[in-house]
């Protein structure tokens, strides 16, 4: 995780909850992004168990994105080995897309 948004994250937690920048360890850096509404989900691959998602969430105005994983519902996430990457962290911003739709004609 970059330093412009490990400094956000730390700002984040003592005004909204109090946390000290001592107390704040990597689980709870994690926590406070991947915990956080997403706004946004794109899928990226598909595997056996899961599908690999860039998710972001907007946390005090930042726009963080980081790497997630949807399963399928045969098994949890950490029982078929995927594992949170903190360093997928990081900060996005936004691009407009134009998209072609395709409508049945009845």
């Amino acid at each position: 995780m970059n330093e412009k948004i490990r400094n956000h994250i730390i700002a984040y937690n003592q005004r909204k909850y109090g946390i000290k920048a001592t107390e704040l360890d990597e689980r709870t850096f994690n926590e406070t992004i991947t915990e956080a509404d997403f706004i946004y989900e794109e899928k990226i691959e598909t595997r056996r168990h899961w599908t690999d998602v860039l998710r972001v969430c907007k946390i005090d105005g930042m726009l963080i994105g980081y790497d997630w994983a949807v399963g399928t519902g045969d098994m949890d996430l950490e029982d078929v080995g995927w594992e949170f990457d903190s360093d997928s962290i990081c900060e996005v911003k936004p691009e407009e897309k134009t998209i072609t739709v395709y409508r049945k004609i009845d």
